[in-house]
């Protein structure tokens, strides 16, 4: 395959992050500039932690989802469409449905002559 077609299906990147990224960051930095700015009620200090921090959170989610690939759409997607199946079964043993295949009682009388535990362990 010509390694430009695959270059179109990709996503748009400046840097390590994809457009939508950018603008995750950019309303991070936005948060943080009016939070600073006019609607902080705390101090000097508590107000600059907290423009940090707070936004800060949101530029963390957006770097980790580049560099560990995480989409939020496609798990979305996943979760929405797994939720909605009618045969996931969840773990356990659950009650058995149809036919029930029990063992012949003369085969396992057989069996149980056929070996002496005695004999297993004679030298």
């Amino acid at each position: 395959m010509n390694p430009a077609y695959k270059k179109i299906n990709d996503a748009l990147r400046i840097g390590p992050l994809t457009m939508p990224q950018w603008v995750v960051v950019s309303i991070g930095v936005l948060l943080a500039v009016v939070w600073v700015t006019s609607l902080s009620p705390f101090g000097p200090t508590l107000t600059i932690v907290t423009a940090i921090y707070g936004p800060g959170l949101l530029v963390g989610a957006a770097l980790t989802a580049a560099f560990v690939g995480l989409d939020i759409t496609w798990m979305t997607r996943g979760f929405i469409t797994f939720e909605r199946l009618d045969g996931r079964h969840l773990a356990g043993a659950g009650t058995a449905s149809g036919y029930i295949v029990e063992p012949d009682p003369d085969e396992r009388a057989a069996l149980s002559d056929a070996v002496e535990v005695g004999d297993l362990w004679a030298v």
